[in-house]
């Protein structure tokens, strides 16, 4: 994992999204369709497959409104909105987000003079960033091992004739890592 961009907040606010990360999606598309040549002339691809980020950071990103104390929806996961939060029941959750309400909330920001719709700003989508089907499974492992996300069930890949209640893939690799004699 590698650094390969930083910035400052008020250059978001100054020049946009658009215009603070046009640069390196340019070299992100370049990677992804192009690839480079490396020292034995062969041509490796590759692709953008996580984003790492704090909340502020992450909602920055995604789209998401970045003022927790007053935006009505607060949440990148669900529509959970302030009221019910500061209800009685702190662990509540609200509706999960969905492509589809996703969706309906960045049509509505393009269709009508609004800020905001459902705590989204605007759609990152935008971006034009291909993700590869092919790392899912690399996902996946990284959350598991390495950021503890999930590490006992679920999955988010689902096969054709069976859910596996873990990536069969996944736990193949970990019980290899876990097996593997280190010197």
């Amino acid at each position: 994992m590698q650094l390969v961009f930083l910035c400052r907040e008020k250059d978001f606010k100054e020049f946009g999204h658009n215009k603070v990360f046009s640069e390196l999606l340019a070299d992100l598309r370049v990677l992804e369709e192009k690839g480079i040549t490396i020292v034995d002339k062969s041509v490796v691809k590759g692709a953008l497959y996580c984003i790492a980020g704090d909340n502020l950071g992450s909602h920055c990103i995604g789209g998401f409104t970045e003022n927790f104390s007053s935006s009505e929806y607060l949440c990148r996961y669900c529509l959970l909105t302030r009221t019910e939060f500061q209800g009685a029941d702190p662990a509540i959750c609200g509706p999960q987000r969905t492509p589809e309400t996703y969706r309906s909330a960045t049509e509505q920001l393009e269709t009508e003079n609004v800020s905001e719709v459902q705590g989204i700003k605007f759609s990152y989508y935008c971006f034009n960033i291909h993700y590869p089907v092919e790392l899912r499974s690399t996902l996946e492992f990284l959350q598991r091992c390495f950021f503890s996300i999930n590490p006992e069930r679920g999955t988010k890949v689902e096969c054709k004739k069976k859910l596996w209640s873990v990536n069969p893939r996944v736990l193949t690799l970990i019980s290899d890592i876990a097996d593997h004699e280190w010197t």
